[in-house]
């Protein structure tokens, strides 16, 4: 579906990356899920950005599973920020080489800095049902 939609393109056989606005296309007219392109954000300022339930897919590199800075360069892989705050983020990274490097993973957002590319996904979160 994302190759449909152009959010991912194969290039000598291999996938190069995610495409951000056919990303939020797809969420929104296949899913109803409400996302923006977010870029030139410091880490710093996630928080600012952060509603309760929503979901921030952040392109970082791939090194942030071994948590021990510096990287060669920022961005390359993404993990999903599941809480934000003026101190730490919580981020969900399969890839991590620890459950404690995958799931609820927690850096000072200073260290994340180091990762963060200063771009990515911002997903609203789903409205409450009222009825």
């Amino acid at each position: 579906m994302a190759l449909k939609f152009g959010a991912y393109v194969i290039k000598d056989g291999t996938i190069h990356g995610m495409i951000y606005a056919p990303f939020v296309q797809m969420l929104s007219s296949r899913f109803g899920i409400a996302a923006e392109v977010v870029t030139d954000v410091a880490a710093r300022d996630l928080a600012g950005t952060w509603v309760p339930g929503s979901l921030f897919l952040a392109s970082v590199h791939p090194s942030i599973r071994l948590q021990k800075p510096p990287p060669p360069k920022r961005g390359g892989h993404l993990v999903l920020v599941t809480n934000a705050s003026s101190g730490n983020l919580t981020f969900h990274n399969p890839s991590g080489h620890d459950p404690a490097t995958q799931q609820n993973a927690r850096l000072a957002v200073k260290v994340f800095a180091e990762f963060f590319a200063g771009r990515g996904v911002l997903v609203s979160p789903a409205p409450q049902n009222t009825s």
